[in-house]
């Protein structure tokens, strides 16, 4: 695997149980964000978190589980697979657009930092 995946490297200081946040930038739609790192795989490169805390969780979700798996392509990119589960609040539902609305901003805050770390490599070394 190449050098890509590096962050998921527990010496960078970030092991399972530690809480991390994300505060964005004044005008977007969110203030903050706290996520759980709740398993770091290194040898299979995969890394489990949890959003526990911010306002993109509104008041409908009580929390949301991520799974990402790093993969090598078949040309040497690095192919990333992204697993979420929803958790809702007791006695809530989601309709089929705010499913699709959150997707559609998770997509986009992604390739944000997607692009941005292309362009910016020496962050994650």
């Amino acid at each position: 695997m190449n050098s890509k995946a590096r962050f998921l490297h527990p010496g960078h200081g970030v092991t399972a149980g530690c809480v991390l946040q994300t505060n964005f930038h004044e005008g977007l739609p969110f203030k903050y964000a706290k996520h759980r790192l709740d398993e770091i795989d290194t040898e299979n490169y995969v890394c489990k978190y949890t959003l526990i805390e911010g306002d993109i969780l509104g008041d409908k979700l009580e929390k949301i589980i991520y799974e990402l798996k790093l993969e090598e392509s078949a040309d040497g990119e690095c192919v990333i697979k992204s697993k979420t589960d929803l958790h809702l609040k007791t006695g809530v539902e989601l309709s089929d657009d705010e499913i699709k609305n959150g997707k559609d901003m998770a997509l986009n805050i992604f390739n944000a930092c997607e692009e941005y770390l292309s362009a910016n490599p020496h962050v994650c070394a």
